[in-house]
């Protein structure tokens, strides 16, 4: 689906189910679709951290932070 919104959704839910890779994929995707959406960047730096892929959950942190609480409703 083409929403930031679902995309997260789907991201969550995919964590849950313990599939990182494809969660990050559908975190990314949120990203991608709604680039001013951070709670998509800071679901990214969790799967990120969990991946151990430090640098980069550093860079999705940053730009969820750069965001901040300023995000619109996806």
């Amino acid at each position: 689906p083409n929403s930031a919104g679902v995309q997260v959704n789907l991201g969550v839910m995919l964590w849950q189910l313990d599939y990182p890779l494809e969660a990050l994929a559908a975190y990314q995707r949120a990203g991608e679709i709604q680039p001013d959406y951070a709670t998509a960047f800071h679901n990214q730096g969790q799967m990120l951290t969990r991946l151990c892929r430090w640098d980069e959950a550093a860079s999705a942190f940053t730009r969820a932070i750069e965001l901040g609480p300023r995000e619109p409703a996806p």
